[in-house]
């Protein structure tokens, strides 16, 4: 949230602006990442969504993270704050 100047409920709000939507793929993107949680447990718990929204969310940034150098490096750089 901080790396896109929004506070953390901004990216679990139900909208689809288009200004939140990069941010809650990476969020999904990384927390699958990051963690062991399932895709519904992110769903449920912290996005408030159904898990089929967090797959595709998590879908479309790892689309993303593969074929877009300037996105790839964002999320490295958010990451970089995870891994210390």
């Amino acid at each position: 949230a901080d790396y896109y100047h929004l506070v953390p409920g901004d990216i679990r709000e139900q909208g689809r602006h288009r200004h939140f939507i990069e941010p809650r793929q990476v969020a999904v993107y990384l927390c699958r990442h990051l963690t062991d949680r399932s895709f519904p447990v992110l769903g449920q718990k912290h996005f408030g969504r159904d898990h089929s929204t967090i797959v595709h969310h998590y879908n479309r940034a790892r689309r993303r993270y593969d074929n877009d150098d300037l996105f790839r490096r964002r999320v490295d750089q958010i990451r970089g704050v995870f891994d210390g």
